[in-house]
This record gives structure tokens, C-alpha cells and sequence, in this order.
């Protein structure tokens, strides 16, 4: 839910008394509609978080920095072209309304920047004005550049006088971290539900296989349970040829014969263990012979008789499997957290393509470890120099993400993505912890990690799992024991 006027008023009082005079050490965006600062003040840093999505507006400190996208946007490019390294002289709100102004001196040479945060809703807009109050950039949401802004109206809105965090204290910037905790809060219940809807997606999917086996399979038991009629039917045209055998060739026996010679379709004869009951109906090949009919039905019966148990011993185990997968669909479904999920979904890991995990003689080995993100994600863990090269350049997607500890010789670990999607938050973290772990380093506990998009990435000739990257960026993973726990539990 956004910050109400309210909620950003107590924000604000607690910022200007701690954040004027910070320096801006980095500006990045963890998604399109958010602006992470990182600022210095006073010897210590800080991390100053503008979300402008739609029911989430608000602006706060935040404890947790958040890795930034792959490729940043134009719009935190201007950023940090125009207040990169500048000073947090003020911040402000205006009364009445939920707008906060920022207001950056110094900088890339430039005397007077403004940061304009109109935390609307759906009308949210992030503007970036001269030392004249005249617009350089709509970094979010619409502007004509080189307009001078009006001042707000201070138009009271919808809920502006909620207040869910009790009253400030610059001091302790109480709200500030209440705030951050519970939007936090927020965003672990949002991405464990994610993960439950991948888990149970995946198990719907593994659900609709197996009623399908189970269909095919009923309907292979129907026809070899078709072994018995087949039998009494080869029984018909056995008894019926010794008769034929036994009879003088009158006019009775050339009748008889006849009905059976071969190029006959269907015949109907009487059955030999129950004379009285009606004729027994016989298919026959008329390219056969009347004998041969017969061992055909012989052999077919005995061959679906011999595999009728073996059927419904496959039956018996889909249906067990079917119900399994149902149990855990629903233990997903009601998992209240994280490692309660992680017991139920062990042993989900999706297989990608046909490729199969080393194992039984026969099967292929695999150049990759697999393991699965928080959300469901598959990541893929390179084995040696070779497979690093294979798992890169061969088995890897343009739109894959590549990740790698930076200046030391470990595992590529990718991350499978569609062309147009973006990682989420955790795969990322969860990636790049496991490109930590393979880094050769013992008991390492910060490290720097490089990913990129595997489009960006070359082989260099000569060296096998060495690469070239045209465009990558950093992130500093800290090694977190559950995650770490989890992941392994995942492989």
C-alpha cells in the first residue's frame, strides 16, 4: 500500500535532520519504476528508496541494498549524469500533498539540481528539474522538458491522514525502519507467494501428465484384457478345422470351406465350449490364410495376457503418483513459510529439454549442476573449465543470464530466461550466491560477482571457460547461511 500524506510527512521530518549535506555515491534502479540512492552522510552510508509503482508509492531509508537491473535505464542514466557526486542540501515535502522535492548541489559541474517525487498512485511521476524550477527530464511519468513546474496544489487526497507507523524520531528514524521492515515484510510474503505458484504450476503440469499416462494406460489394459475373446476366438477356427479335418469333402464340408477360405473378412462360428450361446464374431486378415488367422489370434492373445500385469502394475503406480503430486500441490498451497516450502518442494527440480542427469550406464553426463531459485527459477551450475564452455556457448540462451565471480577462476552459473523477461530480485541473489560459492574461495564471506546477458559474452580462442564480456555489471553477494541451505537442498 502507498504512503499516505501523512505516513510521508513523519518520513520527511526524520530525513532533514539526517540526510542534508550526504554526497551521492550511486544512483541505481532494482526495477523501472524505482531510484535506490546511496548517500554518505555524516560517516556513514545510507540508502534512500523512491518506488513510484502503482500502490506502492512511498519513500524511505532502506537497511537492505537492492541489486540493481542488469541494464540500466536511460532514465537512471540521466541521473546520474546530472546529480552523480553532488550534496543533499534539503528535502522537503509539500504540505498537504504527496510530493517531496530533493534538492542537489554541486555535481558534474552543475550548481543546483531537483529531484520532484509526486508519489500519485497511478499518476506517480519522478521529474528532474534545473536550478530554475525548469524540467530537464520526466524520468517517470510524462513532462515537456524546458516547461518551468507549478508548485503543487497541495490537494487533499483519498487517505492522507492514515498513519500505520507511529510518529517520527530523527533520532532513532523509527518510522523510517518501520516502514522499511514491513514493506520488506511485504516483499518476502510476495515472493514466497511466487514461488508457491511456480511450484504449484509445475506440479499442475506433472497433475495433467499423469492423468493423461493414466488414460492411455486404461486404455491399453482395456485392450489387453481383450486376451481371453481373442483366445475363444482362435479356439473357434481351431475347432472348426479339425471338424473340417474329420468330414468327408461333400457338399457340407466345400460350404464350410468356403466361409473360411481365405480372403474372408468376418465369419461367425458357433462356440465349441458352449454350443447354445450365440456365434462368435471373428475378424479375420484376408490376405491370410485360415491357419494363419488362427496363430495370429493365438499369438496376440498370449502377448496381451503376458503384458495385461505389467500394465496394471504401471496403472496402479501413476494413480499412486497422482495422488502424491495432489498431497504435495496442496502442502504448497498452505506452506506458511519459506522452509516449510522448501521441505515440500524438494525433489520438484524441472528437467530443461530432454537433456537427463548422469546416472544408470547409458545416460550422458551432464556438463552442469542444476538448482532451483526461491521463485521457482532453474540455475544452472558449470562442472570444469570444458563444461563451463559447453554450458556457455552451447547449451546457454542469448537471453539467459551469466554469472561469475569477478577476477577468479570458478563455475559459470546461468539462469534461464525468456527473451523478454527480467530476473526477479531473489533468482538474482540466489544466482549470484552460488557463483560466490564456486569461486574456489574458503569460507568466503563477501564477493564480488559479474553477470551479464550470455548475448554479450565471447570465447576466448585457446582457453576453455574464459570469456570476454562486452557489457556486465557488479554486484557484492554476502553469503547468507539459509540461503545457501536452501539452495543446496534445491540441487
Amino acid at each position: 500500500m502507498s504512503l499516505s500524506d501523512l505516513e510521508l510527512s513523519h518520513v520527511v521530518t526524520e530525513l532533514s535532520d539526517c540526510l542534508p549535506g550526504a554526497q551521492v555515491q550511486k544512483i541505481n534502479a532494482p526495477h523501472l519504476l524505482c531510484c535506490q540512492l546511496r548517500l554518505r552522510a555524516r560517516g556513514q552510508n545510507r540508502i534512500l528508496l523512491l518506488d513510484l509503482s502503482p500502490g506502492r508509492t512511498r519513500l524511505h531509508l532502506s537497511e537492505t541494498r537492492l541489486p540493481g537491473l542488469p541494464s540500466a535505464p536511460a532514465w537512471i542514466m540521466k541521473c546520474r549524469l546530472e546529480i552523480g557526486g553532488a550534496v543533499l542540501s534539503d528535502i522537503a515535502k509539500v504540505d498537504g500533498d504527496r510530493c517531496v522535492r530533493l534538492t542537489f548541489l554541486g555535481g558534474a559541474g552543475k550548481t543546483r539540481r531537483v529531484l520532484s517525487a509526486e508519489l500519485y498512485g497511478n499518476q506517480a511521476r519522478l521529474l528532474l528539474l534545473d536550478d530554475r524550477d525548469r524540467l530537464l527530464a520526466a524520468l517517470i511519468g510524462q513532462g515537456k522538458p524546458g516547461e518551468t513546474m507549478p508548485a503543487p496544489t497541495g490537494q487533499i487526497r483519498p487517505g492522507s491522514t492514515r498513519n500505520r507507523f507511529g510518529a517520527p524520531n530523527p533520532e532513532t528514524l523509527a518510522v523510517n525502519q518501520e516502514i522499511a521492515s514491513q514493506y520488506q515484510q511485504g516483499d518476502s510474503q510476495a515472493a514466497l507467494d511466487q514461488k508457491k505458484r511456480a511450484l504449484s504450476k509445475q506440479l499442475g503440469k506433472a497433475e495433467k501428465k499423469s492423468r493423461r499416462k493414466i488414460e492411455r494406460l486404461a486404455a491399453d489394459l482395456a485392450r489387453a484384457q481383450t486376451a481371453d475373446l481373442l483366445s475363444v476366438q482362435a479356439e473357434c477356427l481351431k475347432a472348426q478345422l479339425g471338424q473340417i479335418a474329420k468330414a468327408q469333402l461333400g457338399q457340407i464340408a466345400k460350404a464350410q470351406l468356403g466361409q473360411i477360405a481365405k480372403g474372408s473378412g468376418q465369419i461367425e462360428l458357433p462356440n465349441p465350449w458352449d454350443p447354445d450361446s450365440p456365434p462368435v464374431r471373428i475378424e479375420l486378415d484376408p490376405a491370410r490364410s485360415i491357419v494363419d488367422n488362427m496363430n495370429r489370434l493365438f499369438s496376440k492373445s498370449r502377448r496381451l495376457r503376458k503384458a495385461q500385469a505389467q500394465i496394471q502394475s504401471r496403472l496402479d503406480q501413476t494413480r499412486a503418483e497422482l495422488i502424491q503430486t495432489q498431497e504435495k500441490r496442496l502442502a504448497i498451497e498452505q506452506s506458511e513459510d519459506e522452509d516449510e516450502l522448501d521441505r515440500v518442494a524438494q525433489g520438484l527440480t524441472p528437467a530443461p529439454g530432454k537433456s537427463r542427469v548422469a546416472g544408470p550406464a547409458g545416460e550422458r553426463r551432464l556438463p552442469y549442476h542444476r538448482y532451483v531459485s526461491a521463485t521457482g527459477k532453474e540455475i544452472l551450475v558449470g562442472r570444469s573449465a570444458q563444461d563451463n564452455h559447453q554450458l556457455t556457448f552451447q547449451l546457454a540462451r542469448g537471453s539467459d543470464l551469466w554469472f561469475h565471480a569477478r577476477g577468479r577462476s570458478g563455475a559459470h552459473v546461468l539462469v534461464r530466461l525468456e527473451r523478454t523477461e527480467t530476473i526477479d530480485e531473489q533468482s538474482l541473489l540466489d544466482a549470484a550466491t552460488l557463483a560466490a560459492l564456486h569461486a574456489g574461495l574458503k569460507n568466503p564471506d563477501k564477493v564480488e560477482v559479474s553477470y551479464a546477458s550470455v548475448k554479450h559474452l565471447h570465447p576466448v580462442k585457446g582457453h576453455p571457460g574464459m570469456v570476454s564480456v562486452a557489457k556486465a555489471s557488479t554486484l557484492l553477494i554476502r553469503i547468507e547461511e539459509n540461503r545457501v541451505k536452501r539452495l543446496k537442498n534445491s540441487r
